[in-house]
């Protein structure tokens, strides 16, 4: 029996006729629903290779939520430490450099720091579009400077879920 009371029961393996992408053996599915704090609840479903052991799980809130738009004025270097989730759905965006991660089929949900994102536009700011090689620089040095605390900026998080959040009381909440 688990904390709550609610007993817990191992989720059923099904064999599928869908072929493993890896080596072509039909997979096999499990479908697992939970709770979780930061999403609430959800479905867990995990195909399975038993040949070459490819795996492929995909969680889908039972929830939908309430769309939302979290606003968050960066201004020093401590505001850089503020922890944050991104739900898979959230559409994050700096507006005054550009930089944005958008959601797509392989999003998945994190727990970062403001820095964290301003790390991770760094690792990708390759893969975003430049009109030349100057305006690539500028926002390399942007956001380098903001990573430092030295360039105030605005994190924008919106979620169709409503899943996202930002641990600090001076986050602005709208729902559009």
């Amino acid at each position: 029996m688990s904390e709550e009371g609610k007993e817990y029961s191992e989720p059923d393996e099904q064999p599928t006729t869908v072929e493993c992408p890896s080596c072509g053996a039909n997979l096999f599915a499990i479908l697992y629903e939970t709770e979780i704090p930061s999403e609430g609840h959800i479905m867990i479903q995990t195909f399975t290779c038993h040949s070459c052991l490819y795996k492929k799980s995909n969680i889908f809130p039972s929830d939908p939520g309430k769309r939302t738009k979290l606003t968050f004025k960066v201004n020093d270097k401590a505001s850089l430490n503020t922890m944050m989730y991104r739900s898979p759905s959230a559409f994050v965006y700096i507006p005054e450099i550009g930089a944005e991660i958008s959601p797509g089929e392989k999003s998945t949900g994190y727990i970062t720091t403001v820095e964290g994102i301003i790390r991770r536009l760094q690792e990708y700011i390759h893969l975003m579009p430049y009109d030349d090689e100057g305006e690539f620089e500028k926002v390399k040095a942007t956001l380098e400077s903001a990573g430092e605390g030295k360039f105030p900026f605005t994190l924008v998080i919106e979620d169709e879920t409503g899943k996202s959040s930002i641990s600090s009381d001076r986050v602005t909440v709208e729902y559009p």
